[in-house]
C-alpha cells in the first residue's frame, strides 16, 4: 500500500517520530532482536556497552530521593561505558541531574548509542521544535513525551547528568529557529525555555550517591514553586542541549503514571 502524500505540518510531525524511532531501533545489535537465540543479561549489557546496571534497594535512600511524588516500580543505576569517556575530556560545566522521557520502542538504541540530537514536537502545541536533546528539571514535563497511553500508563524515563555549559540561552519559548541561534558562531551551549513553574531549591546530588557530588539536582524536600515568569508559554522549564557529549545516561526509571 503506497504511502500518502506528506502535505501538512501533522504528517511531517509523524513521519519525523517514525524516523527517530527507527533511528533507535536501527542501532540495536542484531542478536539481541526478537528470534536469535537467548544470551544472559551480562551479555546483553556488553553488547549495549553498558558498563553498569544495578537495581536499587527499594528500601534504600538513593532510591528514596529519586522516587518522590512517583509511583516507581524500578530503577536502575546505568553507566555507559562511552559516555564515561567523553565526559573526562568534555569543554562544558554547570552540571544538572535532569529527565529525559522517550517512548519504550526507543530505549534499545537509547541504552546502546545514548541519546541523540533530533527534532521533537512539543507535546502542549504540536509544534515542531528544533533539533537537540530535550531534558527537564521536572518528571512530569518529561514523562509527556513518553506515549504511556499506549503501555497501560507504565513509562520509562531517563535521569541524566547534563553538562550546561556557562553560556545558556535563556528564552520563554522555543521554535525551529531556536537552536541556530544559540549555534551561531558557537555563542550558547544550550537553551533554558523558562516554564511557569520550577524548582525551589538546587542542591548537590552527592546526597544521592556519591558518584554524583558536584551535581546540581532540585531538592526533592521542596515542592515546585512559581518561577516569576509571566510570559512562559510552559508549564514547566526544558533545557535544550545541542552537542550529545553533554549528556550522560545516570538512572532508568520504571513508572506507572
Amino acid at each position: 500500500k503506497p504511502r500518502p502524500v506528506i502535505d501538512s505540518e501533522d504528517l511531517i510531525i509523524e513521519e519525523l517520530k517514525l524516523l527517530t524511532i527507527l533511528s533507535y531501533m536501527k542501532d540495536i545489535p542484531e542478536d539481541m532482536i526478537i528470534g536469535h537465540e537467548a544470551m544472559d543479561f551480562d551479555h546483553y549489557l556488553q553488547r549495549l556497552a553498558i558498563e553498569e546496571m544495578t537495581v536499587l534497594s527499594k528500601s534504600g535512600k538513593e532510591f528514596d530521593l529519586l522516587k518522590k511524588n512517583y509511583k516507581v516500580k524500578d530503577i536502575f543505576r546505568i553507566m555507559r561505558r562511552d559516555e564515561v569517556d567523553r565526559f573526562e575530556n568534555s569543554k562544558f560545566s554547570d552540571r544538572r541531574l535532569l529527565w529525559h522521557g522517550s517512548p519504550v520502542t526507543n530505549y534499545g538504541g537509547i541504552l546502546s548509542q545514548g541519546l541523540r540530537v533530533a527534532p521533537i514536537e512539543d507535546p502542549m502545541t504540536n509544534e515542531l521544535l528544533c533539533k537537540g536533546i530535550y531534558l527537564a528539571d521536572m518528571a512530569s514535563m518529561s514523562a509527556s513525551h513518553c506515549r504511556s497511553d499506549s503501555t497501560g500508563g507504565e513509562a520509562l524515563l531517563l535521569l541524566c547528568e547534563v553538562e550546561l555549559g556557562k553560556s545558556v540561552q535563556k528564552l520563554f519559548s522555543a521554535s525551529l529557529k531556536t537552536g541556530d541561534v544559540a549555534k551561531k558562531q558557537d555563542k550558547y551551549s544550550s537553551t533554558l525555555v523558562r516554564g511557569r513553574t520550577g524548582p525551589t531549591k538546587w542542591i548537590d546530588a552527592g546526597v544521592v550517591h556519591q558518584s554524583l557530588e558536584g551535581i546540581s539536582m532540585p531538592d526533592p524536600n521542596f515542592k515546585p514553586s512559581d518561577t516569576s515568569s509571566p510570559h512562559a508559554i510552559s508549564n514547566y522549564n526544558k533545557y535544550i542541549c545541542y552537542d550529545e557529549a553533554q549528556i550522560r545516561l545516570r538512572y532508568l526509571l520504571r513508572i506507572q503514571f
